[in-house]
């Protein structure tokens, strides 16, 4: 567990309910498929040899993942970007607050989540944050950390890739996030993930 909050942002109750449960199905399964007791050593150490071969293997997976994604991004982001300044924030909340990416570390797959807040009773609906912005400057002006001629473009896990915005007719705020100004924006500047430290001073601090 201290290993995994490196990597994961604090959770909230429903995604740790989830991971509850998910962790209870998967020890039901084990108990279905496993051998009984009764069963011969050599198929009882054969059993307990794959479980530990199976588990490390998927976690050894999610890991090289989370770290590829990095590369992934900072190559895409630089892509998109070209020779123009851009920056990156990533959601510190599911009501569209953001904060400037700090470090490659920000980068990992594990560590940019969509932050949602379910729909509530009273509620207009569901709030909701991207896993990662990109935001590139669509024309020269100064640098003074202002959306003003900024493009914003959202992260895609599922499509591995920026997705550039739409335009937008919507009135509710939370959904016209590709071009509304916000407070919590960055400083774009020429290559930003070259500029980026492999870990912040707060993480290394904490180490």
């Amino acid at each position: 567990m201290p290993i995994l909050a490196l990597f994961l942002p604090p959770l909230s109750l429903v995604p740790a309910l989830y991971a509850a449960i998910s962790g209870a199905l998967f020890d039901l399964l084990l108990l279905v498929l496993g051998p009984p007791a009764s069963s011969a050593p050599g198929l009882l150490h054969f059993y307990q040899r794959s479980t530990l071969v199976l588990c490390s293997a998927g976690l050894g997976a999610l890991f090289a993942w989370s770290f590829g994604t990095i590369g992934l991004v900072a190559w895409q982001a630089e892509t998109v970007a070209g020779e123009q300044r851009y920056c990156m924030t990533v959601p510190i909340d599911s009501e569209a607050h953001y904060r400037p990416v700090a470090s490659l570390f920000d980068l990992c797959g594990l560590k940019l989540r969509a932050l949602v807040t379910p729909m509530v009773a009273g509620a207009p609906g569901s709030r909701w944050s991207n896993h990662l912005l990109l935001r590139v400057q669509s024309r020269t002006g100064p640098e003074s950390g202002e959306d003003r001629g900024v493009t914003i473009w959202h992260w895609s896990h599922r499509q591995r890739r920026f997705i550039a915005p739409e335009p937008s007719t919507a009135s509710d705020p939370f959904e016209d996030i590709g071009t509304r100004p916000t407070r919590d924006s960055c400083i774009a500047v020429a290559h930003f993930v070259r500029h980026l430290p492999i870990f912040s001073p707060a993480t290394v601090g904490t180490q």
